[in-house]
């Protein structure tokens, strides 16, 4: 069959319903999906077995048949086994919820359907599959799969359309009905909006459809990306069954997930922080693995503007001490990111996951065997299907970059003295509060050097909290709810604080300059939009000076002599204060700080634990090291150099005669 060229032009950022046309200036992404894609279009390319998500039944035939040379795969079915074995007298998991969420129990169920499918079609061993038969089938019979927290919904069928793909030939008649029947009533009849006679427990009939159930399609971030893997999974799984279904759900995908994909652009910055990267990305390339594995093509989805560069951008984010530069809601742990092995297979590239595989085989850390028993993990049995043993042997002759930035909607820069674990790294950002997910951390910095992190970043708490308190954690506004929260405000952040107000919402830092030249990469930061109630302009640099040395340098033009500005940076560290230095010390290393402007600023300790409010979480062990400067110089220059060792008097004179980051 022949399609018609055809470009499918995305429009979901611009207009509440997809616009078709053959060109278009708008900068979403263009894909290249059929206008007249159909149901003789879908039988036409639709691998007619099962299996058929992710792989098909030769893709796992040779899998099997690699993993006694390869020592990655061999770590991975290990870790699975050993995970698979801990749930053979598990109970099924029950419709529980936590507030008003049951996500936890639909991660869970795809974590142990993951683990337990790929245990069996490599094993054999019956055990796995009966185990996985009575989960499916518990979970199939659900009242419903909460489709009011749709994140829930999307998540359960994966996990049900996966296992009944992957076993499909091992279940009766009688039990693929049932999953398949779950599939559509529970997941994409809900997923499409129309939720009439399912019975659903939370609507009732005269209620219209609610629009909530759909609503993750009008989004541009991370739930737009996951309930789209959901319900494309959930359709192509049941496709030959359910063809008109499976082509109203790759028509309705393809016209409304360009609103996230944009957010890559240019470079492949994630906006919402390296912790939602592994959420939203790991899940738009279970998108493209399912249609290719399915479809034989995904036409273009990979392709958008900064998507492949994002698994550079993932890798930066990651310093020297084995924690992320954990910006936005998302924590600091690294986890293993099995998409990374698709990016570098797709690449060619082995020093995208070179930090995976090393984990995997070099039993340090939280390795294999943890992720493989924790619902966080429950995306790594996909680890098994993605890994290029072939890209593995090549070793990593490639090396990513020492200094990095990332422009976009939350820009950010890296900079690193190596790629060893002793090494200095700097992370800052710019950007905008307002961003999903965001924080009021703009010209915020993390520091790490000799394996230990000086400067950190807050951990943030779960939501749950905040909801049950009544307050909205969600109301971005100036005055919300949100900035209430230590963790989340500019109080709590390594960056300028002025007369102890938060940062501006509506505001936005670009990153002002840039380089990556060894001899002096440095990042400038114009936060001037963010502080622009009390300041004409803000500026913030900051610079690497040899291999053990950074300066933060900022410059504040036209602040009002009322103004109190207060510099600050959290650490977990010890600190020793003698006026305007501070020795830190962690891990038997030391830090040393020294305020070069103004020459008359002494550092404090500003108390971190216990923070301002009661609903705020603690934060044990942390402390913020500060000082305090007053207005009325125009410009306020602000300077604080960092070593590994006390400086000498030659190189304090060379910090000082730095030219103001506005002429970096």
């Amino acid at each position: 069959m022949r399609i018609s060229a055809f470009t499918l032009v995305i429009a979901a950022i611009l207009f509440p319903a997809a616009t078709l046309s053959a060109n278009s200036s708008s900068d979403l992404p263009v894909f290249t999906f059929p206008s007249d894609f159909d149901r003789a279009a879908l039988e036409a390319v639709l691998h007619p077995e099962h299996p058929r998500l992710f792989a098909r039944s030769g893709d796992w035939q040779r899998i099997r048949r690699q993993i006694p040379s390869s020592p990655e795969l061999a770590a991975i079915i290990t870790a699975l086994t050993a995970a698979a074995d801990d749930l053979l007298d598990e109970p099924p998991l029950e419709r529980v919820f936590t507030g008003r969420r049951m996500l936890f129990i639909s991660r869970e169920v795809l974590k142990r359907v993951f683990t337990l499918g790929v245990v069996y079609r490599f094993t054999d061993d019956t055990r796995y599959f009966e185990r996985a038969r009575v989960e499916l089938l518990t979970s199939a019979a659900f009242s419903d799969w909460n489709p009011s927290h749709f994140l829930d919904t999307a998540e359960m069928t994966l996990a049900v359309a996966v296992g009944y793909d992957w076993l499909y030939d091992d279940f009766s008649e009688a039990e693929r009905i049932a999953l398949r029947q779950a599939i559509v009533e529970k997941g994409l009849s809900p997923g499409r909006g129309s939720p009439e006679g399912l019975g659903l427990t939370r609507w009732k009939p005269g209620d219209g459809v609610p629009k909530a159930f759909t609503r993750w399609k009008e989004k541009t971030n991370n739930w737009n990306q996951v309930c789209n893997a959901g319900m494309v999974a959930g359709a192509l799984a049941v496709a030959e069954d359910e063809p008109d279904l499976a082509v109203e759900f790759l028509r309705d995908m393809f016209s409304n997930i360009g609103g996230s994909l944009v957010a890559y652009a240019p470079d492949g910055a994630y906006p919402e922080g390296p912790g939602y990267w592994g959420y939203g990305t790991q899940f738009t390339v279970i998108l493209i693995s399912i249609l290719e594995s399915s479809l034989g093509e995904s036409w273009n989805l990979g392709e958008a503007a900064g998507f492949q560069e994002s698994a550079v951008y993932i890798n930066e984010m990651i310093g020297p001490t084995e924690r992320f530069y954990n910006y936005a809601d998302g924590g600091d742990h690294v986890k293993l990111m099995p998409a990374l092995h698709w990016f570098a297979a797709r690449s060619g590239n082995p020093a995208i996951d070179s930090h995976e595989r090393s984990r995997l085989t070099s039993g340090k850390g939280n390795g294999p065997l943890f992720e493989a028993r924790t619902s966080a993990g429950r995306l790594f049995p996909l680890s098994m299907l993605w890994l290029d043993p072939a890209l593995a042997e090549m070793g990593t002759t490639e090396t990513l970059p020492l200094h990095w930035k990332g422009e976009g909607h939350n820009p950010v820069a890296v900079h690193r003295t190596s790629w060893d674990k002793d090494s200095l790294y700097i992370g800052i950002k710019g950007g905008s509060p307002s961003q999903n997910h965001g924080h009021m951390d703009i010209g915020s910095f993390i520091l790490d050097h000799q394996g230990v992190r000086w400067a950190v970043d807050i951990k943030g708490q779960g939501y749950q909290t905040f909801e049950e308190l009544g307050m909205d954690i969600w109301d971005y506004t100036q005055g919300g709810d949100r900035w209430r929260v230590f963790s989340l405000n500019t109080l709590g952040h390594n960056t300028l604080v002025i007369d102890g107000q938060n940062q501006v919402v509506g505001g936005f830092a670009p990153i002002r300059s840039f380089s990556a030249d060894p001899e002096t990469p440095f990042t400038v930061v114009d936060m001037t939009e963010v502080y622009r109630d009390w300041a004409g302009g803000t500026i913030r640099g900051a610079r690497l000076m040899g291999g053990d040395t950074v300066v933060i340098q900022d410059v504040l033009s036209d602040l009002g002599e009322t103004h109190s500005v207060r510099w600050g940076m959290v650490t977990e560290a010890d600190v020793e204060l003698n006026k305007s230095r501070a020795i830190l010390r962690k891990e038997g290393k030391e830090l040393h700080a020294r305020i070069l402007d103004p020459v008359d600023a002494v550092f404090e300790i500003v108390p971190t634990d216990p923070p301002p409010n009661e609903f705020d979480g603690a934060n044990p062990g942390t402390r913020m090291l500060a000082f305090f400067s007053s207005g009325g110089q125009s410009p306020l220059h602000l300077k604080v150099i960092f070593s590994g060792d006390e400086l000498t008097p030659s190189e304090i004179e060379k910090a000082r005669a730095l030219p103001d980051p506005t002429d970096w």
